[in-house]
């Protein structure tokens, strides 16, 4: 089963038209390990995620509201439409943040 962070990541690369032979060179993540993240194959670590993130640059702000809203914005544009959220989403958003933020820490 592929998690719900893979496929965000999985579909930020492919709006970015990177190839995953491209962000296997830009991340250093063999090609077939990428490969196996993007099918579920294989667990993808807080250390691979952030290696993604670098490349596709984009930030945990940019995953969360991805991964809450199914909107694909960078931090911009996140931080003035978080703006208009409602308080609960907000507020689970930012819960998401620190837990990632304690996962790193790990």
């Amino acid at each position: 089963m592929i998690s719900s962070i893979v496929a965000v990541l999985r579909r930020y690369r492919e709006q970015a038209e990177i190839t995953q032979q491209e962000l296997s060179e830009k991340t250093g993540i063999k090609l077939r390990t990428l490969q196996r993240f993007e099918t579920g194959k294989t667990s993808m670590t807080i250390a691979h995620m952030e290696l993604y993130m670098k490349a596709l640059d984009i930030t945990l702000l940019d995953l969360a509201v991805t991964v809450q809203t199914g909107s694909y914005s960078k931090t911009g544009q996140v931080e003035s439409a978080a703006k208009l959220l409602p308080r609960d989403a907000q507020e689970k958003h930012l819960q998401f943040l620190i837990s990632i933020g304690k996962a790193l820490k790990k």
